[in-house]
């Protein structure tokens, strides 16, 4: 069972840290594996830790074991939403790529259109009127301010930053839910704990002969 224990672990950290590494974001149907994948280990995690749970009540260090089992439990959830952190982060990332790259593109096709439209000589102010009372065409208007590439980088800067602040204060937040989890149950294992020692003193005593009180010596 420790065996086990500890591949899971191995393999889930493997994950993990290959995630972390990748800085190209996933496409949308291996987010959307990764997330299937996720949910079914959470689903197999939490039937493994209920039988286990039962398992500790029926041994005689009832806490001990029900400890190791809470450990073993909250480090393999804790693993998980790690990972599904890297998910959340790297769909953000390709997200803000697609939104970058249809900035871009709109830049190109704008500078495209302003080199394609005819410049009015600045030298001429006034228009000439052609003969036979016809008119100049007009100048092209002003092609629409076109963002650069630095304040595209910046925005793209800017979301990174926002996804991993978001990211940190979501790490944070789990492993105050976990920590919580933990605490609440250690209180229930005390108290069952307390239960089945008064249990085992009533049943004690109930085993145990009444001693009656010997009579009293008549009087002479």
């Amino acid at each position: 069972m420790k065996a086990a224990r500890l591949c899971a672990a191995l393999a889930l950290l493997c994950a993990a840290q290959a995630w972390g590494q990748s800085s190209t974001p996933m496409g949308p149907e291996q987010v959307a594996a990764e997330r299937a994948r996720i949910t079914s280990e959470r689903a197999a995690i939490a039937t493994r830790f209920a039988a286990e749970e039962r398992a500790c009540h029926q041994r005689f260090a009832v806490n001990d074991c029900l400890n190791r089992n809470l450990a073993w439990q909250r480090e393999a959830m804790a693993d998980l939403r790690r990972q599904e952190i890297v998910l959340n982060d790297s769909e953000r990332q390709r997200r803000a790529a697609e939104r970058l790259d249809g900035l871009e593109e709109k830049s190109r096709a704008r500078t495209v259109d302003q080199a394609d439209r005819p410049v009015a000589d600045p030298r001429a102010p006034h228009a000439v009127p052609r003969p036979g009372g016809g008119k100049l065409p007009q100048a092209a208007e002003p092609a629409p301010r076109v963002p650069d590439e630095a304040a595209i980088r910046q925005h793209q800067e800017r979301m990174e930053h926002k996804q991993q602040r978001h990211a940190q204060d979501e790490a944070q937040r789990a492993e105050k839910a976990a920590h919580g989890e933990e605490e609440a149950r250690r209180n229930a294992a005390r108290v069952r704990e307390a239960e089945e020692r008064k249990a085992a003193v009533l049943r004690r005593n109930a085993a145990e002969p009444s001693k009656a009180k010997p009579l009293p010596t008549p009087a002479p």
